[in-house]
């Protein structure tokens, strides 16, 4: 069933189209020419177009636009028509060209498509989501062999055989349907490719020594807190007496900020007095600080162990901490409100345990 139509839009540009009606369709399509030609605007969306047997398309359509249609033969118009954006949507049609009859029962008809027995190409396709406002009162059968035809509001269109005798060597099916990935499944995506690889890679003799050593060495404080121990890569040469060039440094640094009359109390120090003359003290971090090579490796292993330690007590919140932190940036999903604030509690109580604050929670 086709009909020629005005195709236009918004831009006022129009064009002479053919449109084919296709209640089988659970949307309408329009060509990627007939939307440049007609400088529709375009609403980014991934649509999946599967035909026949659920056969998906070779590509998506990436684009809906909303396009008007009016009849050749008088003034019935379609407003606002959502079309899906193809490339192509069907071989011209009919795929071959069909001879005219003698149909004394379609004589009188004015047809939405004149040429309907030209292999033409199709513009748009027409669905069922706008098929019931196309529709008129009016169906008119013939003689076996002949069209049928149905009233529209482009004029009279036909469908049927035109003989008993036609070829089934090459079938055209015109049923569509279309489906939006859903926000989950368009996360579950996400996550598949971003997820890192489950599979434990052989650790090397240098690093099973130093999760041996934090096995080994790690303490906690009656806080909770973590005690850890600084390791130290034994292949390494030993570092030496160092303390004489922090001294050097240390009285070299007073000798130039005394030109700004203050000392800068934001330096980084080991060694340290409140003004010449004071006896020098040294100082030791007692804090592990992000920079030295070990920093991740001891809180990331902190963190882990804490989970283990209270995986019966506080059980989603240890599953979170395990499964859905990144170092030190957690991303936990749940399906309901109460599950949320469950786990929230979880791991606000997982963490005090352990003398961590937890930040930028949402």
């Amino acid at each position: 069933m086709t009909a020629e139509v005005v195709l236009s839009g918004p831009s006022g540009h129009q064009m002479i189209g053919r449109a084919l009606l296709d209640p089988a369709s659970t949307a309408s399509f329009i060509t990627e020419r007939a939307a440049q030609h007609l400088r529709l605007r375009r609403e980014k969306q991934e649509i999946s177009v599967s035909g026949i047997g659920g056969t998906q398309c070779l590509t998506q359509s990436h684009a809906v636009v909303k396009v008007n249609l009016t009849s050749v033969q008088n003034s019935m118009s379609l407003h606002s028509v959502q079309g899906i954006v193809l490339s192509s949507l069907t071989k011209h049609l009919p795929i071959t060209p069909v001879p005219k009859g003698d149909w004394p029962h379609l004589s009188s008809l004015e047809l939405a498509d004149p040429e309907f027995n030209v292999s033409k190409p199709i513009d748009v396709l027409l669905g069922v989501d706008v098929y019931q406002n196309i529709l008129k009162p009016g169906l008119i059968h013939g003689p076996k062999g002949t069209p049928a035809a149905q009233n529209t509001i482009f004029g009279w269109v036909l469908f049927g055989n035109v003989s008993s005798r036609q070829s089934t060597s090459e079938v055209t099916t015109l049923h569509a349907s279309t489906s939006i990935p859903s926000c989950e499944e368009t996360l579950q995506k996400f996550w598949t490719l971003e997820e890192p690889p489950k599979a434990k890679f052989p650790l090397s003799p240098l690093n099973k020594l130093v999760v041996q050593d934090f096995e080994e060495h790690h303490k906690r404080e009656e806080n909770g807190r973590f005690i850890v121990k600084l390791p130290f890569n034994p292949q390494r040469p030993t570092l030496g007496e160092s303390r004489p060039q922090a001294l050097r440094r240390l009285l070299s640094l007073e000798r130039r900020l005394q030109h700004d009359g203050q000392f800068n109390r934001d330096y980084h120090r080991l060694l340290w007095r409140d003004k010449p003359g004071d006896p020098i003290i040294d100082y030791r971090m007692t804090r592990v600080t992000f920079g030295i090579a070990s920093a991740a490796f001891l809180a990331t292993n902190s963190v882990l162990r804490l989970a283990e330690e209270n995986e019966l007590e506080l059980p989603l919140a240890a599953k979170t901490v395990k499964e859905s932190f990144y170092v030190d940036d957690g991303l936990p999903s749940v399906e309901t409100k109460q599950e949320a604030l469950t786990l929230f509690r979880q791991l606000q109580e997982l963490f005090n345990r352990g003398g961590f604050k937890l930040h930028k929670k949402f």
